[in-house]
């Protein structure tokens, strides 16, 4: 009991805290919308958004290799919703973007189908100033932190989704991009 109360009252520090966890995976700066373009077309574009095409671009013969290891790790019904999630992140995304008036340039020629250059660029988004990687900030930083917010609360609120395929969604998509980076020796 006394180690919940404790770990308790370190999330709830932290979540208030004037230097919060959650202050510093926050990335309020311009998004890279080329990088987001690139991710969008190596996927499939954003009418067929597919993320199992998204990680044969960016795992590249190791897909198969990738998909293996996430689904021992993770069992296939978590990994099947991480799939569904992802789709359904990005479509919502691209819808949220639409109706902020953003637009998606072209991505830069050959990113899309260059896996080792996009994971790289990848890592690299959601890599804070201390050196961790945070997925929300790559994603905040791919779509702006408003965009994020809008998209993770649409995905907890829809009965389909949920918190916990949400929170799989970040957890497993975290797996992949480590996972890369040692792939690629990034």
């Amino acid at each position: 009991m006394q180690r919940l109360l404790t770990v308790v009252l370190l999330v709830g520090f932290a979540c208030t805290g004037p230097a919060s966890a959650m202050q510093m995976t926050r990335y309020l700066g311009t998004p890279d919308l080329p990088l987001t373009a690139a991710v969008v077309q190596a996927g499939g574009g954003a009418q067929h958004f597919d993320s199992l095409k998204l990680l044969g671009v960016l795992a590249g013969p190791n897909t198969n290799a990738e998909v293996q290891s996430l689904t021992q790790r993770y069992g296939k019904e978590r990994v099947a919703a991480f799939v569904v999630t992802f789709n359904h992140a990005i479509d919502d995304a691209l819808v949220a973007a639409t109706k902020a008036g953003v637009t998606l340039p072209d991505p830069s020629p050959g990113l899309a189908q260059d896996g080792k250059q996009l994971s790289g660029q990848l890592l690299e988004a959601g890599t804070m100033s201390d050196g961790r990687f945070d997925i929300g900030y790559m994603l905040e930083h791919l779509i702006s932190r408003q965009i994020h917010v809008t998209i993770m609360q649409q995905l907890n609120a829809d009965p389909d989704v949920g918190p916990q395929r949400n929170a799989d969604f970040h957890v497993i998509l975290t797996t992949v991009i480590q996972d890369l980076r040692t792939q690629y020796g990034a």
